[in-house]
Formats: structure tokens, sequence, C-alpha cells
């Protein structure tokens, strides 16, 4: 079949690379990824390697070191020491290993395939009781557990895996998981919860992963990017390739006969197959996945789409395609963390290769930082809003003072200090940002609006490199700043960007953007990569910043 032709063309081209790389350098992922290569490589029948010995033969070192790695207790040490889920990636790696090997079996194979069971028993009890960290690793974990109990038969794997799904499958209304990442759903999550539905043959498992990538299709650009800004993991400051789900649309394109799944999927060939070795594994043990596929259907057309659990609004409108987010998590816990949507972007908007990164706004309060919306409102114009306080604190009452002055040390929100806060009162100072966001077919327009204290702010504009700039002047700092009454224009290729109307700058308005203390006390860095413009104002005045593509 074409398919597995073109997987297993691309997969033997790897196992040059596997062969020259040192084991000694190898953590135990990476080691388990190569001997998957080699053996689909070898096991493929459209493979130009098909049952070439010589294949095999880097085989031997990855797995003594994969012996050699292994602790007594038969866990894995990464970059987390005695990990159970980071052990079951090699788990889950290696028993789909054995899948190939039993669809495909061949006598070279037979010592591969002994020293992987002896590798997977040994972890048997570790991973009866071991713990996770985060969400996705209890899928990760489960599916390992119940690969284990088609092994063995042990019911106490069974058992165990039982324990971690009576939590429930943390997929949110709108369809993103809770760390609402795509990298995890496509690596973790929805690969784990298909491993758990052909084990478990219960069919809700195989629905979440659907509603997902049904979601996944409204995070999706036409060059395959898929948006990451309301990521709670370390995706969300990155670009995320959606080729990566190749396995997982093409699975429910078949089952289901989705014609938009199936235009992903022919969008994904016609663009280059990454990681060809993982959907080749796939394919050799679950060979329905080369099923013909339906007719295409357009993935994306003109339209919203709110996230609401997540506060995204994706809105295409004809060539624009833009993202409106309002869903940060650092509000609510006002802290900056592993784990939280972190990202203060508003808006980010592309047409064709002119991509704009973020638009960013930071008024200069307290060292908060920037404009992070507590709400987004979808509609014709999306309504963003936030409120932020600081206080100056009042003298302790009588009853609360000591003659030795020696007050508890703690937080009032915003910083920490040996003043007994609860037993003061204090007078807040308060500024509350709203913006109104519209998307149309010429780009992206967003009014500012403030109440409360007056003070300057800063707005961001970050263009993704590769274009001609004009129209800005150079401040410090590396960034362009947008005379007063003037307009920016960015070209990339036929693609062009205006961007103002720009407000200069003055010693009440100085152009430098605001990260705020989180970021800056500990000597961090919050610059999104690319090339910067600003603009700057006071919230005494209402402002409004055009963007508009031609």
């Amino acid at each position: 079949m074409e398919y597995l032709r073109l997987l297993a063309e691309a997969t033997a081209g790897l196992v040059v690379g596997v062969e020259e790389r040192d084991p000694a350098t190898l953590s135990h992922r990476p080691s388990m990824r190569g001997v998957k290569t080699l053996v689909a490589a070898f096991a493929a029948p459209e493979s130009p390697r098909h049952r070439d010995a010589s294949v095999l033969s880097a085989a031997g070192p990855l797995l003594d070191r994969l012996e050699r790695m292994q602790r007594p207790d038969g866990l894995f040490d990464s970059e987390n020491l005695a990990s159970p889920p980071d052990t079951c990636f090699t788990v889950n790696d290696a028993a789909l290993v054995l899948d190939v090997i039993a669809a495909h079996p061949d006598p070279l194979l037979e010592g591969v395939a002994e020293r992987i069971r002896a590798l997977l028993l040994r972890t048997v009890e570790a991973l009866l009781v071991g713990g996770v960290h985060t969400p996705n690793h209890r899928w990760e974990l489960t599916a390992g557990l119940l690969r284990l109990h088609a092994l063995t038969g042990d019911a106490r794997l069974r058992d165990r895996a039982d324990e971690w799904l009576a939590e429930g499958i943390d997929l949110q209304a709108d369809g993103l998981y809770s760390e609402r990442s795509p990298n995890y759903a496509a690596y973790v999550s929805n690969p784990s919860l298909l491993v758990i539905a052909e084990a478990t043959g219960e069919e809700r498992y195989r629905d979440a992963v659907r509603r997902n990538l049904a979601a996944t299709l409204d995070l999706l650009e036409d060059d395959l990017q898929v948006e990451t800004v309301q990521s709670r993991r370390q995706d969300q400051t990155e670009r995320f390739d959606g080729r990566s789900f190749l396995s997982q649309f093409r699975e429910f394109a078949v089952a289901d006969g989705d014609g938009r799944f199936a235009a992903v999927v022919r969008a994904i060939l016609d663009r280059g197959v990454t990681e060809p070795e993982i959907h080749l594994a796939e394919a050799l043990a679950r060979p329905h996945l080369a099923g013909a596929l339906p007719a295409s259907v357009p993935w994306s057309s003109s339209g919203t789409a709110v996230f609401a659990s997540s506060g995204l609004v994706r809105v295409r409108a004809g060539a624009v395609s833009a993202s409106v987010f309002g869903g940060s998590d650092v509000p609510r816990h006002r802290r900056i963390a592993s784990g939280l949507a972190n990202s203060a972007v508003l808006v980010r908007a592309r047409r064709g290769a002119l991509v704009v990164e973020a638009v960013r706004v930071s008024p200069h309060f307290f060292g908060l930082g920037p404009f992070r919306p507590e709400s987004i409102v979808a509609g014709p114009r999306i309504a963003l809003s936030s409120r932020v306080e600081a206080g100056y604190h009042q003298p302790l009452p009588a009853s609360a003072r000591r003659p030795d002055g020696d007050y508890e040390l703690g937080s009032e929100g915003r910083f920490f200090g040996s003043m007994s806060f609860p037993s003061r009162s204090s007078s807040t100072v308060a500024l509350e940002t709203r913006a109104a966001v519209s998307v149309d077919e010429d780009g992206v327009e967003l009014a500012l609006d403030f109440a409360g204290t007056d003070t300057s702010w800063v707005g961001e504009i970050v263009l993704r490199p590769g274009g001609v700039l004009s129209g800005v002047e150079e401040p410090a700092d590396g960034a362009f700043l947008i005379p007063a009454g003037g307009t920016a224009r960015y070209r990339v290729g036929a693609e062009t960007l205006e961007i103002g109307p720009g407000t200069g700058s003055a010693p009440d308005r100085p152009p430098v953007f605001d990260p705020g203390e989180l970021v800056e006390y500990v000597g961090g860095r919050d610059r999104i990569e690319g090339l910067r413009l600003l603009v700057t104002g006071r919230t005494s005045a209402p402002a409004v910043l055009r963007l508009r593509f031609s």
C-alpha cells in the first residue's frame, strides 16, 4: 500500500542515523526508539531494508544499553529519578515493538523479542505501586499497565489500571485535555487512550480522542502549525507541528469515514511526514491504519470557534486566521509556574506566510506585569477584561501591635513582608483594562479602554522574522517604535501588513514593555522571539490598534 511504502522508505532512511549514534550517549527513551526504528525498517514488507539482517546489528548494543540503565526495581532514571511514568514511555514503545514482531514474525527477531519481554517483566512490581506527576502521566501509566497485563495475564495490573481510570478522563467541554497542550495530546494522552480503548473494549476512550481531534481542527493552521497559546505546558511558548497527529487522524478518518480528518492526513502526507518510524510501527501493528481514506472535506472554513474552558477564541475570516486569548491562569493563582497557562498574549494573527506572533499590552502598575484577561466573551467584538489592585497599608490597630516589633512574615498578594498584613486596613489603587477585538478579512482591530488610576502603558506587536519592515524608529532594547501618527509596514512575499496608528513616546509614555515583577525579580526573561514593535499610551485615554493585511 502507498501509505506503508511511504512510511517504510522514510524509516529505512533513518537506519544509518541510528547505527551511527553511540548508545552510551543515549537515555532509555531514545534507546528504545532506536530499537523501534530498526525493527520497523526490518519488518515492513514495503521497506527497502525488509529482512536485511544488517539492520538489526545495532539493536543489540541499544538493548545492552537499556539493560544497563534499568534499575534493580525495574524503573529507569531520566530527568525524573526512578520515574514510573517516564519508564512507561519506554514500556509502551517496547510493547509496540512486540506487537510489530508478532504481526511480522521472523527468526532474526526472536532474540530481540525475548530481551524486550524480559525488560518489560522487570517493570511490573514497580509500576503496580508507582505514582505520577502530571495529568497526562495517568494515561501513559495506565496504557503501560494494560500492555503488561496483556503480556503477563497478571490481574493485579488490570486492577491498578482500573484505579487510575476511575478518576475519569480530563477532557474539557471544549475538547481539550486539562493541560490544553497539543504536544501532550499528540504524544501522550491520545495514543495512550487508544491503547486503553483497545485493551478495555470501551468506546468512551476512543470517543475522547475523537473529540480532541475534532477540537484540534479549529487550532490547526493551513501550514499544519497548531495553536499553543492556551497550553499549560512547555509548548505554550513554542510552535507545534500538527503532523505529529498523523496516526490519530488516520485512525478516525478510516474508521469513521471522516472527510475532515482525511483532508488533514493528505495535507500531512503532501507536506512530508515527520517521525515516520512512529507511524510505521503503529501501522504494522494495526493494519487497519493503512486502510483507504474517504474523500476529503475541508477541515476549516470562515467562522468562529470558542474554546470556553480554555479562554480561547479562534476566528477565520477569508485568508485571515486569528487567536484571541483570555485564559491565563496567572490572575487566579498570582504566580507564573509549570502547569499554568502563563501567556499574556492577547492576539495572534496570520495571513499566508505573514505571521503576527503576539500582541501584548502592559500597563505600568506596581510591577504586576502585562494585561492578562480574567474574562473573555465571544461575539462580533471579542471582549477581554481584568482588574488589578495594589494597596497602601495603614498602621496596625492598638490590639495588634507588638512592643518587640516582631510581626508575622506573610504575603499581601503582591509581595511579602514582616508586617502582619491581615491585621491592617489598606487603601486600594485599582486599574481596570478592557479590550474589544474584531477580526475580519482585512485583519484585526484591538480597541483598548481603561478605568482607574492614570498611568502609562505599552503595547507590543511581535512579527515572525523573514520579511521587510519599514516606517519605524529603533529605540533601546532592540524594539522598534511606531512614530506618532505613523504606520509600520511589514512585507513577506506577496503579503503586506500595516500596523498603527503609532503614538510615539514621551516622558509620560516610556517605550518599555514591563514583563512584571514575577519575572524580573528573579532575573527572568519574558521575551517572545521575533521583530518587536511598540506603541505607547496612557490609561486616561482610549486607544485603537489596527493590524491590516493586504
